[in-house]
This record gives structure tokens, sequence and C-alpha cells, in this order.
């Protein structure tokens, strides 16, 4: 559906929330040397990314930081 909305364009960058197989998901309509940034994981704990990724020159970057902190 996303492939239909860009008209054959594709995206630089893609942010996400939710992890999971968003690098396989956005594939497609991604640049080359385009940006996947996640800063959740809210559907998986992991965020798979593939060969296929690599060699298009895709970049998976990541923010780990907790959404509250403790205060002893």
């Amino acid at each position: 559906m996303l492939e239909r909305l860009l008209g054959g364009s594709l995206l630089d960058s893609v942010v996400d929330s939710a992890g999971g197989t968003i690098a396989q998901q956005v594939g497609r309509v991604l640049r080359q040397g385009g940006r996947i940034v996640i800063f959740g994981m809210t559907v998986a704990s992991q965020a798979p990314f593939t060969m296929r990724e690599v060699l298009r020159n895709q970049q998976l970057i990541g923010q780990n930081k907790p959404a509250f902190s403790y205060c002893l």
C-alpha cells in the first residue's frame, strides 16, 4: 500500500517505534543508502537486519533510552 501511495518515489528515512521486522517491511520503499531509526520495541524485542539491507547500504540506527529512571 505504501508503494502505491508513494507513486514510485523512495523514502530517505523511516522512523519507527514498534521494532520487529521494520527493515524487511520498508526495504522496497527505502532508497539505497536510506536510514531506519528505531526508538522503541513495542512489537518485538529484535529488529532483524539482513544482508539485503546491507547490500543496499541501508543503515539501522537505534536509541536505547529508558522511558523513566529511578531515583535512589
